[in-house]
């Protein structure tokens, strides 16, 4: 494999370097040029016209990483793409293995106990006010895994509501103040949900002989599964998720506020769990289609007016350009995939994509391929050459550059595929070669915040033709 990835930039090096003294282009216009200048060519442009198509959300494997930020919330009505909500679900094992963390079992006495979550940030409306309520995920349920798909059924969990907060986003990152025994304790960007104290008095039982919970962090984990944390459908303002880090123990944990009998007195003390990154824990998000969105995808049209593109787990687009078959004598300067975004309601609450990723369709349809030669791995995140491919939203649209796959098109009469774009969260195109061979999976992560990211774009028949998708060529005749 490593001896393909090198051929391949082998390549690439010696294309580069067979055009690299034909013409002089505008790069203050066209961005990275490939070649340097040279007065005696005369380079041309043209468009090309491109068919674009919604498609429906795709099965969707994506497992979220324990590094990764988890959202929860609702956007209950996107005007133009329908609704979304998000729960996690996360086991929690105490601070220190092996060791009973109340001290004195026969004397605690729990005063509260508090989930609180790291908050990271948020995506909508700040003004989103939202009801959470906290469960325990079902003991007998096999809640081990630690990469559940974000579109996995809901976990069973139990009847009992544990505790629940009403929660403005607004104040999410505010200073909060909080008493721990005759200290004020002052921390910021932490949300706090009581729970129910008298569940919590089977913790103080356990013990940590052989086979009991606090024997070790599996044992525990058979005993307590974890929790859910969700918003409910009944929330005032449904029109945010908000994002926190599950491995910040310092703010992450469930935390009891006891007070305990030593020699007469009465000592407080706070033990607490927390996530590990050994421990099991799902985000799951759902989205249900709707308005522009679900009536594109579905207006039978071939080539549509607008398109609609949600980061993970999201909708994608097949652009195909016809065009590139019939091109040949000519060297390719710099060939772009212009797509530009088209101003909706409510894009001050929901930003767009950061990135769009271009992908190509195998002919048979059956696997992703990356974008021959324009596709350049790097051992910089996020794994390819960003600058190279493009797709980086700017100036209110995205550029994709396809400038030395169009030549390998027009060269060596390699396969013209369908592209797919998409704003995945990860991304595993088979690398394709400068010979147009396919030959291992590369992962990548394309855009980290899950479910964050919308866009509208110009599609390949939109009225204004100057607004459409299309292909922009610089090229000299050969």
């Amino acid at each position: 494999m490593k001896r393909n990835i090198l051929a391949s930039f082998a390549a690439l090096l010696t294309f580069i370097l067979v055009y690299s003294s034909c013409t002089k282009i505008d790069t203050t216009e066209l961005g990275n040029d490939l070649i340097p200048g040279s007065d005696n060519v005369e380079t041309l442009d043209t468009t090309l016209e491109v068919i674009t198509e919604n498609l429906l959300t795709f099965d969707d494997s994506t497992k979220m990483l324990h590094t990764e930020l988890h959202t929860v919330g609702i956007i209950e009505n996107d005007i133009e793409f329908g609704k979304t909500a998000a729960h996690i679900y996360s086991s929690f094992v105490p601070s220190t293995s092996r060791t009973y963390p109340f001290i004195k079992r026969d004397t605690v006495r729990i005063d509260s106990v508090v989930l609180s979550m790291s908050y990271a940030q948020l995506y909508g409306d700040s003004m989103s006010v939202q009801q959470f309520e906290v469960r325990e995920i079902k003991p007998d349920f096999d809640f081990e895994d630690t990469g559940y798909s974000i579109t996995h059924p809901d976990f069973p969990v139990q009847s009992e509501l544990l505790g629940s907060k009403s929660v403005f986003f607004n104040t999410l990152n505010d200073s909060v103040f909080y008493r721990n025994d005759r200290d004020t304790i002052r921390t910021a960007g932490e949300m706090r949900i009581r729970l129910d104290t008298a569940w919590a008095r089977r913790f103080v039982d356990y013990d940590t002989t052989a086979g009991s919970a606090f024997n070790n962090d599996s044992i525990f984990m058979t005993n307590f599964r974890g929790l859910e944390v969700r918003a409910t459908d009944a929330s005032p303002v449904k029109r945010a998720l908000a994002y926190f880090n599950l491995n910040d123990n310092s703010k992450t944990r469930i935390t009891f506020y006891c007070r305990i009998q030593t020699n007469g007195r009465t000592d407080t003390i706070a033990p607490y769990f927390i996530y590990t990154q050994r421990s099991p824990q799902a985000n799951i998000v759902r989205r249900t289609p709707d308005h522009g969105y679900l009536a594109n995808v579905n207006n039978g049209i071939e080539n549509d007016e607008k398109l609609y593109v949600q980061t993970t787990p999201g909708s994608y687009i097949s652009v195909k350009i016809p065009g590139l078959s019939t091109l040949s004598n000519r060297v390719i300067h710099r060939a772009e995939l212009i797509a530009e975004r088209i101003p909706t309601a409510e894009e001050e609450y929901y930003a767009p994509p950061p990135y769009l990723f271009a992908e190509a369709f195998s002919t048979t349809g059956d696997s992703i391929l990356s974008i021959r030669n324009d596709f350049i791995l790097t051992n910089n995140d996020p794994g390819y050459d960003i600058n190279t491919l493009g797709g980086l939203f700017k100036n209110n649209k995205y550029v994709i550059t396809l400038s030395r796959y169009i030549q390998s098109i027009v060269t060596d009469k390699y396969t013209n595929y369908t592209l797919r774009i998409s704003s995945p969260f990860t991304a595993q195109p088979y690398f394709v070669t400068s010979t147009d061979q396919p030959v291992f999976q590369i992962p990548i992560v394309i855009n980290p915040t899950i479910a964050a990211g919308r866009v509208v774009l110009y599609g390949g028949s939109y009225p204004d033709i100057n607004k459409r998708m299309r292909l922009r060529i610089i090229y000299s005749k050969i």
